[in-house]
């Protein structure tokens, strides 16, 4: 379930294509594209080893909870306005796509730059978790270590 955003932010950015039980989509719909939404970010949240879960009414918590659920409601009227787009019969509009793909840009940046995303939503520190170091050389199942790597310089001839 949304605990980030709501359907009343969606609704607000809709004036024109009410939300409704029984409009088209209807809210069911929107609410699943914030769940998806919101589970998505949850999800790389958490293989990048930063916090899933942030407090309303808890400083940069509330920071946190602005930049995600900005996000979530960015896919879903994304989703809302193409599928809007569809049910009237208008398969060719685009509208919506560049939000959706914004989306999908920012799950990309959170993947990419982890550490520097960790300390936008720790308000200027990113966890330890997120900013480990992970390499080859470190995380080698093969049993090489670090020496194995080092490197070696020989001369085939003497320079006077």
């Amino acid at each position: 379930m949304a605990v980030w955003a709501t359907l009343e932010m969606l609704r607000g950015r809709l004036p024109h294509g009410a939300i409704t039980p029984v409009s088209a989509p209807d809210e069911t719909q929107a609410l699943g594209w914030l769940n998806y939404a919101e589970a998505r970010m949850r999800s790389v949240l958490a293989a990048q080893g930063l916090r899933t879960t942030y407090t309303a009414g808890s400083g940069t918590d509330d920071d946190a909870i602005l930049i995600l659920a900005e996000q979530a409601v960015n896919y879903a009227e994304g989703r809302f306005r193409r599928a809007k787009s569809s049910l009237e019969g208008d398969d060719e509009n685009l509208d919506g796509q560049e939000l959706v793909d914004g989306f999908d840009a920012f799950i990309d940046n959170i993947e990419d730059e982890a550490t520097l995303f960790g300390a936008e939503l720790e308000g200027g520190d990113a966890p330890e978790s997120a900013s480990a170091f992970r390499s080859h050389v470190t995380d080698d199942p093969t049993g090489l270590s670090v020496t194995d790597f080092a490197a070696r310089v020989s001369m085939s001839e003497e320079i006077d």
